[in-house]
């Protein structure tokens, strides 16, 4: 089923895809994906079931944010100790989807243009303590060492980008919102496509994910529609 609504996205069917995705949710939770399991429960049957759930939780993220679609699954926030600088990229990415999905759900109930200053902060205050408690290597290109590490630090940077761009485009929404305001969207819209053309000299495949096009290529758009192109970072 999530191939399925992945290959629906990849064909730009958001209906279909979202309709699928909607039915994989409902399967998952029939089966208990969500739920803990009992100590008794084999360590590898334990991994693999949280490793299902969370590829539909990232898929679910990812979709309702690309088609402004709402969302009803609830995912409790992961707490992030401070001090740690341990987080690896799953801890990181897992803390994506659960601020994409409260952002989405936060959009449907109140509307985008409903944001608060406070809102938006707040959601901007978690994106960034997830940064600052990243492991290393994701927080500086220069310690990626490895292709895998290369491929994370990039994709982790897309991501975030994305997510914060998205904040930032409902700040700017409102008339009180300042040139600085503008001036982070634009940054975050030119991370999010710096990304991208770093991962695809990494890993040419990355072009045939929709959801990593689908993020640069409407980051790009947003840039053209910009009054003041010349206030972009070269990409």
């Amino acid at each position: 089923m999530l191939v399925i609504a992945d290959v629906m996205a990849n064909s730009h069917d958001a209906g279909v895809a979202w309709c699928f995705e909607g039915l994989t949710i409902r399967l998952a939770q029939s089966l208990g994906l969500h739920l803990d399991q009992p100590l008794s429960t084999p360590d590898s049957l334990q991994r693999l079931r949280k490793e299902i759930w969370w590829r539909i939780v990232w898929q679910e993220s990812s979709l309702a944010l690309a088609f402004d679609r709402p969302s009803t699954l609830q995912v409790q926030r992961t707490i992030i100790t401070p001090g740690t600088n341990e987080l690896s990229y799953n801890d990181c990415m897992k803390t994506i989807c659960e601020i994409g999905l409260e952002i989405v759900r936060e959009r449907s109930t109140r509307g985008a243009g409903q944001f608060t200053l406070e809102d938006i902060s707040r959601f901007l205050g978690a994106l960034n303590e997830m940064t600052q408690e990243a492991a290393p290597y994701l927080k500086d290109a220069t310690l990626c060492h490895t292709t895998k590490a290369r491929l994370e630090y990039w994709s982790l940077y897309l991501h975030r980008s994305y997510v914060n761009a998205e904040l930032y485009r409902s700040l700017l929404r409102d008339r009180s919102s300042s040139p600085d305001d503008l001036d982070a969207y634009v940054r975050c819209l030119s991370g999010t496509i710096t990304g991208f053309l770093h991962l695809q000299v990494i890993a040419p495949a990355v072009k045939q994910s929709s959801i990593f096009v689908q993020r640069a290529l409407s980051s790009a758009l947003m840039l053209c529609t910009m009054d003041d192109l010349s206030r972009t970072r070269p990409v």
